[in-house]
């Protein structure tokens, strides 16, 4: 659907718009008139409010030219999120509008709409097997760990190759403190399928092993497993740095800018924990939550470490 921009914004190239606007950025008009054609053409008109309403009141009538047009975006206004809410009214069964809302309120942060949503996206498809994986992240997201589980537990019933709905549950598992459930769950984990070989699941149990004070088991299953891995060599690098054989990725003073950066710094901060430096674990885990965007696992995940380390002594 398009947007109108009315003439606050008209000219802004400044990205000024940005938080009002729901689209990346601002861009140039196409010409001053406005006229049906152009709707099939761009995603955003650029206009006076004067020709605006000329051209609504000329083609009120006209359903093919309306049917683009819902709000007037000016500075302050919820246009993304009323155009959203309006659509789904429209088209509560239409999943061509039901999986990007369910995106936008994840980066919005409001995670009980994103989860009525995708409830209602497996109602309308049962069949579709990833469906629940999406509504159990949503649902790690909230803290729901149980709730996330059934989801995770439902898909891997569903289809038992896909693994990883299994690392999923070790994941709810180990945030949720439960470290003794991670090693019932990861005792019969098997990496053995290329397209799904991944170290988190090693790396959980081997870190909820030294949580429970297990740390010679701890040492001797991570060897075991480093050297009999399979997967890709980012992934057994993560291995190799729990180690101590490869150099820890180092502090840095940027955030990282995607989910796998974000993960192989939480690794990282596990590690510092695991050796009793809380100070450098710190460090790490605010990195991985500053700028990070609402839906992000990782981040999530170091909240909750940064929650669990004890309070810095009093001088």
């Amino acid at each position: 659907m398009a947007y109108i921009i009315a003439e606050p914004c008209i000219g802004t190239k400044d990205t000024a718009c940005v938080d009002v606007c729901p689209v990346d950025c601002i861009h140039p008009a196409k010409g001053r008139t406005i006229s049906l054609g152009d709707y099939d053409k761009v995603s955003i008109i650029t206009a006076p409010t004067s020709e605006l309403r000329t051209f609504l009141l000329r083609n009120s009538d006209n359903y093919e030219a309306m049917a683009y047009i819902y709000y007037l975006c000016r500075p302050g206004s919820e246009c993304a999120l009323r155009g959203f809410e309006e659509e789904l009214r429209r088209r509560p069964a239409d999943d061509e509008i039901l999986k990007p809302a369910v995106a936008f309120f994840l980066t919005r942060g409001n995670y009980d709409r994103a989860v009525e949503l995708q409830r209602r996206r497996i109602e309308l498809d049962p069949k579709d097997v990833t469906l629940p994986v999406g509504l159990g992240e949503t649902l790690l997201l909230k803290r729901d760990f149980a709730g996330a589980r059934r989801q995770f537990a439902l898909s891997e019933s569903s289809s038992p190759k896909f693994a990883y709905s299994r690392e999923s549950i070790v994941w709810s598992y180990f945030l949720e403190g439960a470290y003794a459930d991670v090693l019932s769950a990861t005792a019969n984990y098997n990496n053995s399928s290329q397209s799904h070989d991944s170290a988190s699941p090693i790396l959980l149990r081997y870190y909820s092993m030294l949580r429970l004070g297990r740390r010679a088991d701890a040492e001797t299953f991570l060897n075991e497993q480093a050297a009999k891995f399979k997967g890709r060599l980012d992934e057994h690098a993560l291995l190799l740095i729990a180690q101590g054989r490869v150099a820890d990725p180092g502090i840095s003073s940027s955030s990282p800018e995607n989910e796998d950066a974000r993960r192989t710094l939480f690794f990282s901060a596990l590690g510092r924990i695991s050796r009793g430096e809380p100070g450098w674990a710190k460090f790490h885990l605010e990195n991985v939550v500053t700028k990070a965007p609402n839906d992000s696992f990782f981040a999530l995940a170091a909240k909750i470490e940064l929650e669990r380390l004890p309070p810095p002594p009093k001088k």
